[in-house]
């Protein structure tokens, strides 16, 4: 997070992992599109729909980033995804999503 804060970015409501890797990126020859694991990620641990209070979260908030990774990892996490955009639109919070691949 460290790095995160020199260039500007708060990371308030944030959730570390601790000793583990949050994600990881594999790349074969063989394959054309890469292979993403988030088992470790706060989103696959613990996401569900009413975990996270959005309101809060998001009041005053710029913007909401989300991953088009996040939805796949699971019925908990695809609950949670589809709640913080809601919110986010509720308070008229832009929404950015990276689709990665």
């Amino acid at each position: 997070f460290e790095t995160a804060e020199t260039y500007g970015v708060e990371v308030i409501n944030t959730a570390e992992a601790a000793s583990e890797d949050v994600g990881v990126l594999h790349t074969f020859p063989s394959t054309p599109s890469p292979l993403y694991q988030r088992s470790s990620s706060a989103f696959a641990k613990g996401a569900g729909a009413g975990v996270w209070d959005w309101l809060r979260i998001l009041h005053g908030a710029g913007m909401l980033l989300l991953t088009g990774i996040t939805p796949s990892l699971g019925e908990g996490p695809r609950a949670a995804w589809r709640e913080a955009a809601t919110v986010a639109a509720q308070l008229n919070v832009p929404v950015s999503v990276d689709l990665n691949w």
